[in-house]
């Protein structure tokens, strides 16, 4: 890969692994997926792979995204949501924290 493309996929394994949001989209779900993946002992070749199908996620649903907005933007396209219909989510900060905390713990075992 370039590393352009490398620099994109760090940028999403980043945001998958580390970040939190405040209403329930789909980078939120594919955040808590991430979740409940490492809350499995072992596995630990299957985690990575699905780990980078969830990088993989990530990066479509960025995307999606910038197209959707690209629509609104442009052609006044009002059809979608925009948010409203999303469930908001409590205690973003404390997810966000613990999800800094477990990858930085993760990245002092590996040392």
């Amino acid at each position: 890969m370039s590393d352009s493309k490398d620099s994109i996929r760090a940028w999403a394994k980043r945001d998958l692994t580390m970040e939190a949001n405040t209403v329930m989209g789909i980078c939120e779900v594919l955040r808590m997926i991430y979740d409940s993946l490492c809350e499995i002992d072992g596995f630990k070749p299957q985690k990575e792979q699905m780990t980078e199908r969830l990088v993989d996620a990530v990066l479509m649903v960025k995307k999606m995204a910038e197209r959707l907005a690209y629509y609104r933007d442009k052609y006044h396209d009002d059809t979608g949501n925009a948010g409203h219909n999303l469930k908001h989510l409590l205690n973003t900060r404390k997810r966000k924290a613990f999800r800094i905390n477990r990858e930085r713990n993760a990245y002092k075992e590996k040392l």
